[in-house]
């Protein structure tokens, strides 16, 4: 009786020795899971707070894409075209707005600034009267100045009348060694301010029928065959009015001796 109960009493124990090691290997085996899911929400609650760290492929902003555009020390961005300080060729130059018949014509002489100088005269010998039997003069003298020059092509520039000055005052009558001097406005360039300049190279077919008709040598050309102007000129564009230099050498825009047509910079005879 008493071995039986030993016997029953040992079975007990192998049984509850048999259980407790079951649980921990059960416990063993569950433990690795439950880390990993503690390592899931950790790298979950990261990505959240730092999803650039969370995404190696992520784009970033690249410094260079945000530069600021450079200063090129002028007051104008990189690219943005600036206004020339003189105008192309040598100077002083003289130009003249006439139309070659009658006794009128306004002259002017011109710096490579724009600045310039000139005067207007009209005379009208068969208008007289009492105390001016030998008719009316009108005239001007006026000094100005043309600005901004912008290069359109490699002949022509813009230019704006930036400021003009003339005396006496329009109206202004006067009697000397009986003729009667009348005060005027510079004609050519009494209204309007945007003007363009071209150089000799400039092809005449380029050029208006308007502005060409003020042009010296408009008798010698057939309206068709491609010419160089052949000398500087200056449109206002509101009038039409058009100013010529003498003719000049189309190669290097030197002079010409009118003798001999020969350039007097690069000795190209001129035809």
């Amino acid at each position: 009786m008493k071995k039986r109960y030993q016997t029953g009493v040992i079975g007990i124990l192998l049984l509850l020795l048999l259980a407790v090691s079951g649980c921990s290997k059960k416990e063993e085996k569950i433990a690795p899971e439950s880390a990993a899911e503690n390592v899931t929400e950790r790298e979950k609650q990261s990505e959240a707070e730092n999803p650039a760290e969370a995404d190696p492929m992520a784009e970033t902003e690249n410094p260079a894409d945000t530069k600021e555009p450079e200063d090129t020390g002028d007051g104008a961005e990189a690219g943005e075209t600036s206004g020339l300080t003189a105008l192309p060729g040598t100077y002083p130059r003289n130009f003249v707005f006439s139309s070659g018949a009658g006794a009128w014509g306004t002259f002017l002489t011109l710096e490579a600034d724009g600045s310039f100088t000139g005067g207007y005269n009209d005379s009208d010998m068969g208008d007289s009267g009492e105390g001016y039997p030998h008719g009316k003069h009108y005239y001007c003298e006026f000094q100005g100045k043309f600005g901004d020059f912008m290069k359109i092509d490699e002949n022509t520039f813009s230019m704006t009348l930036e400021n003009l000055t003339y005396e006496p005052e329009a109206g202004v009558e006067e009697i000397r060694d009986e003729i009667l001097y009348v005060g005027s406005e510079p004609y050519g360039l009494e209204s309007g301010k945007e003007f363009v300049f071209y150089t000799p190279q400039t092809s005449v077919l380029d050029l208006s029928e308007e502005f060409l008709s003020w042009w010296p040598d408009r008798y010698e050309w057939d309206g068709e065959t491609q010419k160089a102007l052949g000398c500087y000129g200056i449109l206002n564009q509101e009038t039409g009015a058009g100013f010529f230099s003498d003719t000049v050498c189309t190669a290097c825009g030197g002079d010409i001796s009118p003798q001999t047509g020969v350039c007097g910079t690069c000795g190209l005879t001129q035809e």
